[in-house]
């Protein structure tokens, strides 16, 4: 099948994407509207990372101290 992309791309949903300030203003309200998701999201991320960290602190610990 061959599509046109004058079907495909219409020109409203063309001006949507070359006006960016639309999407600047439009992502700063869903940016702001989502501040606890973002910060929980974030806060998981630094259990994590802090996870693997222990782990291989822990595991360090345990080469150079019982494992000689």
């Amino acid at each position: 099948m061959i599509f046109k992309l004058s079907k495909v791309f219409n020109k409203e949903s063309l001006s949507l994407f070359i006006s960016t300030g639309d999407i600047d203003s439009n992502l700063l309200l869903a940016f702001l509207g989502n501040i606890w998701s973002v910060i929980f999201l974030i806060f998981i991320l630094v259990l994590i990372v802090s996870f693997f960290a222990f782990t291989f602190m822990y595991g360090d610990f345990l080469i150079q101290n019982i494992y000689k």
